[in-house]
This record gives C-alpha cells, sequence and structure tokens, in this order.
C-alpha cells in the first residue's frame, strides 16, 4: 500500500500532465475539493477533472513542488503553478 506522501507526489505528477482525467486514479471516491477563501466545493473526481479542463488557461499548465511536509497519514504541499502568465502558490493538504 502506498503512503499518503506517495499518492500526493503521483497527485501533482498527474496534475503536471495537464490530462486532468488521470488524476482521478489517485483522488478517493468521495473526494471534495473545498477553497474556503472563494467558499467553493468540488465533489467527485470527475467534476475536479472538468472545472480543471474548462479553467481558462495561456498555455499549459505548470506545476513545481517546493515543499512536502508528512507523517504517517497526513501530507501538506506547497506547490507552484503557472501557465506562463497567471501564477499562484497552492497549499494542499491530504490526511484522513
Amino acid at each position: 500500500m502506498k503512503t499518503a506522501g506517495e499518492i500526493v507526489r503521483e497527485f501533482w505528477r498527474l496534475m503536471a500532465s495537464n490530462d486532468f482525467h488521470s488524476v482521478m486514479a489517485v483522488l478517493a471516491p468521495e473526494f471534495v475539493l473545498e477553497w474556503p477563501q472563494s467558499h467553493e466545493r468540488i465533489r467527485g473526481g470527475e467534476r475536479f477533472a472538468q472545472m480543471n479542463d474548462e479553467y481558462p488557461a495561456h498555455g499549459r499548465w505548470q506545476f513545481t513542488l517546493s515543499r512536502v511536509v508528512e507523517d504517517d497519514d497526513t501530507v501538506v504541499t506547497e506547490v507552484a503553478i503557472t501557465d506562463g502568465v497567471q501564477a499562484a502558490t497552492n497549499a494542499l493538504y491530504a490526511g484522513t
């Protein structure tokens, strides 16, 4: 069985492919993405993939994993994201 850290690293590797439907392979069936800043909630891998496919971009998305902090069942990552024009830093928490 893969560790939480291995799964999250695979998540970011798949995100970097820009094949967002491939990311569903590492998402739990009950996956929920919550963005507290905008009060958005995306339920399910299919909706997550669709949202990423349809999000306006100026080019391919690039993901640079800057930091990983993990223990047995919790992982937090810091990732720089850009499409060559837009840029953001993302913190991802994954845990049980």
